[in-house]
């Protein structure tokens, strides 16, 4: 461990006092050290980790190390997640909780070769990472949970963010989705007693500007979506289609017609406005860019799956306000 004297007596800390909290002895790290490692490796690069360890505590931390602190966070999450549905709920809780849930592509190495050269022998790609969230009605911070789930999985741990968020045996649910049939799925196997499912907004006015390109035609019926008029949009749209040659690769009348005929029971956005609440997916949206992409999608950054499935973790308990505890339990165990 090396310690600029001077850094640290400029900040009105004693070297004492300093080496009784952050140490990296022999095979080993105090707590406090190891959470100072956790919390700027799960923020940034792991090399500008390192180099903050060294700026603000004069630590000089190793990229490897800065990793195995992560990864050993992360992995630990991993193991202790509970990945059951929940079952039974409380008499009480909070009397709305707003659901939203989708996935996001994170870049992984699909393959690597286990000998010769490892970095010409990979394959590398997408892969989803779904991401879960709940928020009680009358609180602004989100519930989340993170991973490459399987779609029962996500269903289960988006109902273990519903729970964490307040949901009870009398509370109301609004849960606001894109078209993915799986999150629909999962949806109404777990909240389908407690509320609807609302097709996101801005995805639904996709559909209307791609069949309705003329500026006019997609405000008229933009207005119409949201005065629930759902009648006359699909009478101009199955116009429209009926003039679309089926032999053309795009057929946006056609694509649009369809997709507000299989969901005519969650388009109720007049209900959704009078009542407050939101017609549109901005809380996971939001929610992928500071949760996960903020680091899991850093320039030229490609992860192996496990690896990017531990920090996900991480990154949920950090914005879950569960660091604290996080740390108080390890020092518990």
């Amino acid at each position: 461990m090396q310690v600029d004297e001077a850094l640290w007596l400029s900040r009105g800390r004693t070297l004492r006092s300093f080496g009784e909290q952050l140490q990296i002895r022999c095979r080993g790290l105090s707590r406090p050290a190891e959470r100072a490692i956790c919390e700027f490796g799960s923020e940034r690069a792991y090399a500008r980790a390192a180099a903050q360890m060294k700026e603000h505590y004069g630590i000089e931390a190793p990229v490897s190390l800065v990793i195995k602190c992560c990864m050993k966070t992360g992995m630990k999450l991993v193991a202790e997640e509970n990945l059951q549905p929940v079952r039974s709920l409380p008499a009480k809780g909070s009397e709305r909780v707003l659901l939203e849930i989708d996935g996001t592509m994170i870049p992984t190495i699909l393959a690597q070769a286990k000998e010769g050269d490892r970095r010409k022998g990979k394959s590398i790609g997408y892969k989803e990472m779904r991401l879960a969230a709940a928020r009680d009605f009358e609180k602004i911070e989100p519930v989340f949970a993170a991973g490459f789930y399987e779609v029962e999985e996500a269903g289960a741990a988006w109902s273990r963010c519903a729970l964490a968020a307040g949901w009870s045996i009398d509370t109301l649910t609004h849960a606001v989705i894109d078209g993915a049939q799986w999150i629909r799925s999962q949806h109404d196997i777990h909240f389908a007693k407690f509320g609807r499912a609302l097709s996101d907004c801005f995805h639904v006015c996709e559909y209307l500007a791609a069949a309705f390109p003329e500026a006019d035609a997609y405000k008229l019926n933009k207005r119409r979506l949201i005065e629930e008029r759902i009648e006359p949009i699909v009478r101009d749209l199955r116009e429209i289609a009926a003039k679309e040659d089926p032999q053309e690769s795009e057929l946006p009348a056609t694509n649009a017609l369809r997709y507000l005929e299989n969901r005519y029971d969650s388009l109720f956005y007049a209900h959704c406005i009078k009542e407050g609440l939101p017609i549109g997916s901005g809380m996971i949206e939001s929610g992928h860019r500071y949760v996960l992409q903020a680091r899991l999608k850093l320039p030229g950054a490609w992860w192996k799956q496990e690896n990017a499935n531990a920090m996900a973790k991480i990154r949920a308990v950090k914005n879950n306000g569960q660091w604290e505890n996080l740390w108080n339990k390890k020092k518990a165990a």
